[in-house]
């Protein structure tokens, strides 16, 4: 007879998943021959990425899925959900300095991307965009963002999103303990429920400053079911 699965072990299932695929493709970003069974990702639109066929298990990537802690995802929702945070309010600001001691927990160099954003008229924003570095050994100037969202304006939002806040932490936490080639950008983003007035400016920095960005993997709602 085969066991019922539990919400717990959907939802550590699904977040091992995910970590899974970044954890492949920034192997595959990195230069890495990693090898683990995966079907191809289908290129959408009219991009040029190609990504490995990889066929074997790593025992690495293996080893960092099995560091997923189901424990810290629901410590970390748990505290952000008790806030109502809409990005023009205090509370944004709280769950902000929140996401910057987690990360200098870990040891990772951060910053504020700050701006500004009139929102109906009269409404702007204090919290901003919470920007963590791990810096990449061979060629730091290239760049993979994991993101998310931390704003919600109007409940609880625990799945939206402080689900995917917790994964980004929680990749983080992991990745951080290991070293790569290129550069890795954990960015919660505030101010999507208004629709993207915190990660639209963050992209027209990295546009003007010509950053060299290979790709972005962003978690939103990855609690859902």
């Amino acid at each position: 007879m085969r066991k019922k699965l539990t919400f717990e072990d959907i939802k550590n299932q699904t977040m091992k998943k995910l970590l899974f695929t970044i954890i492949i493709l920034l192997f595959a970003f990195n230069g890495i021959q990693s090898q683990t069974t995966l079907e191809l990702i289908d290129n959408k639109g009219n991009r040029n990425q190609t990504y490995p066929l990889v066929t074997e298990t790593n025992p690495a990537i293996v080893e960092m899925i099995n560091q997923v802690d189901t424990i810290n995802l629901y410590n970390d929702i748990d505290w952000m959900q008790q806030y109502v945070r809409d990005a023009t309010k205090p509370e944004a600001l709280i769950v902000q300095n929140y996401l910057l001691d987690k990360f200098e927990e870990i040891g990772l160099e951060t910053y504020i991307h700050n701006h500004t954003a009139t929102i109906g008229g009269t409404d702007t924003l204090d919290a901003g965009n919470v920007i963590a570095i791990q810096p990449g050994t061979e060629f730091p100037d290239e760049y993979i963002i994991i993101s998310s969202h931390y704003d919600h304006p109007d409940g609880p939002g625990a799945d939206d999103n402080a689900s995917g806040t917790a994964g980004v932490l929680e990749c983080a936490r992991i990745l951080s303990q290991h070293t790569f080639k290129r550069s890795i950008l954990y960015i919660p983003f505030n101010g999507e429920e208004r629709w993207m007035v915190g990660s639209i400016p963050f992209a027209q920095k990295c546009a003007r400053e010509n950053m060299n960005i290979l790709g972005v993997f962003n978690l939103d709602m990855i609690g859902f079911w």
